[in-house]
């Protein structure tokens, strides 16, 4: 599975799957063959997705050359004219947010996709080259439930009223999954202006501060200059600074956290400034009531890979088979999945040891998420076979061969039976003939007649499945009026059959004075073929 045809398409294919094992590749995007009106560049965008679990509304990360557009003159400098679209006309465009890096070779943009079916590839498309548009960058392209619910502390509000002047009161925490963050806020009870402060706990850093107005005993909040994400599984602390005259909340018990964070304790210091990183920590205790808000992104393991640019159109096929060992003439079918970003259309030509299998050199790609070219054939000889099978690609899709598969087909069991078809007495010295019917794929060869395992026809040749033999020798030895003899046939088989021994069939030989004794019985009656 996932070998390429030519080398074109192979290069291609290669960097889609270097691409689906980790790395992201950001190629120079080329002019597309359509692009909503008003813009003049459409590029593919091939998204990997590799948690086996389809992902609904999922934000996948795109670092995109954007320096390269900008320098073809197909993206205004501030990227503002950058859209995306589940289809190559632009009829339905996505939310997106441009995060940073405009200008450079590794611009980080997140795209809200609805729909990403699992362990599949799915593809969009970058527009871009349009001088009149404004910026369609946007939060919304992230989840948002409400302020309670996107708040660290969830809003609590009541409390002890304190007073312990120049300090800082917060926590630590750790988020469990990555976090936008949007604003700092505060809940206090004197309505005065303060310094909200977050730290990063290991570089003893501050990442964000702001100073936060707005009535007592209520969630104030403000924005950022630019969000900033908090990492999974990193602590950060998050402190409230009072000065000469402020005063804050405090409660006897931990804090409740909202579920998206995970608490660790309590920070405070005295006689400190706002951008002092508290150090002492007080257990089972709140002090404080700084808080932050936030939006999330829907997360997997591992994360959806992309391709950007002309190989994004890279497909790679995947040939499977059934009745592998099936006897020669069994039908078999071979199916050859097309998977490919843009709905793969076209056909499939399927191949045997090099050579087109007879009646499936052009097999039509239904429409379906993933299309299957199904092959059925009784064409394959005896013996082992390499199949392959070949995608013609379309507009939006590189071509692209299947993995070889082993498909092996053995000789049919044959199945011999001995008859006499006119009786099985005879008269000593009387011709008669025997026949021996063969069961199998065409069968041809030859058969051996024998009597109890002496050759009475060495080689009859088959025809159409029926062999002959003729004898006029027997003669009743001893006293008794008659022998009684088993006879039976061999089928040596041949390039499509099995050998095989038909059941033996007894056969009595009359002497001739038993035969006038009986009254011509049995004598040659008409219909017994003679040679």
């Amino acid at each position: 599975m996932r070998q390429a045809d030519v080398s074109r398409i192979g290069r291609g294919w290669r960097c889609l799957r270097a691409c689906a094992l980790g790395c992201l590749l950001a190629g120079v995007p080329a002019v597309g063959p359509a692009a909503p009106p008003g813009w003049t560049h459409q590029v593919p965008v091939a998204i990997a997705e590799r948690s086996g679990t389809a992902l609904a509304d999922f934000q996948v990360r795109l670092d995109i050359d954007t320096a390269a557009l900008i320098a073809a003159g197909s993206l205004r400098a501030d990227a503002g004219d950058l859209r995306f679209g589940s289809d190559g006309a632009g009829t339905v465009l996505l939310d997106h947010w441009v995060e940073s890096g405009i200008g450079t070779a590794s611009t980080v943009v997140w795209v809200k996709v609805p729909a990403l079916a699992a362990s599949t590839l799915t593809g969009l498309y970058l527009f871009a080259g349009n001088p009149a548009a404004t910026s369609a960058s946007t939060l919304q392209t992230f989840d948002y439930a409400g302020p309670v619910e996107n708040s660290a502390v969830n809003q609590i509000s009541g409390g002890t009223v304190v007073g312990f002047h120049n300090s800082q009161r917060g926590f630590r925490f750790a988020p469990t999954q990555d976090l936008l963050l949007l604003r700092l806020g505060r809940y206090e009870p004197n309505g005065t202006v303060r310094y909200v402060t977050l730290f990063d706990d290991a570089s003893q850093s501050i990442l964000a501060q702001l100073q936060v107005g707005g009535p007592a005993a209520q969630y104030s909040y403000a924005d950022l200059a630019w969000p900033i994400w908090l990492m999974r599984g990193t602590d950060y602390v998050l402190q409230l600074y009072q000065g000469p005259t402020d005063d804050y909340y405090y409660r006897t018990t931990p804090l409740s956290m909202n579920p998206l964070l995970q608490y660790r304790h309590t920070l405070v210091c005295n006689d400190c400034t706002q951008n002092t990183l508290p150090t002492t920590v007080l257990s089972g205790e709140n002090w404080g009531y700084a808080d932050f808000q936030f939006r999330t992104r829907r997360q997997a393991s591992p994360e959806p890979a992309v391709v950007i640019g002309e190989a994004a159109r890279a497909t790679y096929t995947v040939l499977t088979g059934d009745q592998d060992g099936a006897p020669v003439g069994t039908p078999i079918a071979l199916t050859a999945v097309v998977h490919g970003p843009f709905s793969p259309g076209g056909t499939v030509a399927f191949f045997a040891d090099g050579k087109p299998v007879p009646g499936c050199g052009a097999v039509g790609l239904p429409a379906g998420a993933l299309p299957a070219a199904v092959c059925t054939t009784t064409a394959l000889s005896v013996g082992a076979h390499t199949i392959t099978a070949a995608y013609s690609g379309d507009a939006d899709n590189f071509a692209s061969i299947s993995d070889p598969r082993a498909q092996t087909v053995v000789r049919r069991t044959s199945a011999t039976r001995f008859f006499t078809p006119c009786r099985t007495t005879f008269v000593e010295h009387q011709p008669f003939t025997m026949f021996a019917d063969v069961d199998g794929y065409a069968p041809g060869g030859a058969v051996r007649f024998a009597m109890e395992g002496n050759t009475l026809c060495d080689a009859a040749p088959l025809e159409a499945g029926l062999a002959a033999c003729t004898v006029g020798n027997f003669a009743v030895i001893g006293e008794l009026p008659y022998n009684s003899h088993r006879l039976g046939a061999h089928y040596g088989g041949d390039v499509n059959n099995t050998a095989s021994v038909s059941p033996t069939e007894w056969v009595t030989v009359l002497s001739a004075v038993e035969y006038l004794m009986r009254g011509d019985f049995e004598f040659v009656p008409p219909g017994c073929p003679l040679r």
